[in-house]
């Protein structure tokens, strides 16, 4: 049986924000054979708005 692999996505991009402290702090201490990887590239993704999802307003890059 293979270990068991979270990806924690924490929605407030602050510094300081408490959930990222959360999600860190599960990082730290999950136990053997768990991963608890925090995704650090939450504020690179475009937001979605269904308004422009016609594909003619695309964002730009």
């Amino acid at each position: 049986m293979s270990g068991i692999t979270i990806v924690a996505l924490v929605g407030s991009l602050r510094a300081a924000s408490l959930n990222r402290e959360i999600a860190e702090l599960a990082a730290d201490t999950a136990p053997d054979g768990v991963t608890v990887t925090v995704f650090e590239g939450l504020g690179e993704l475009p937001l979605y708005n269904e308004d422009i999802d016609n594909g003619t307003d695309v964002p730009r890059r």
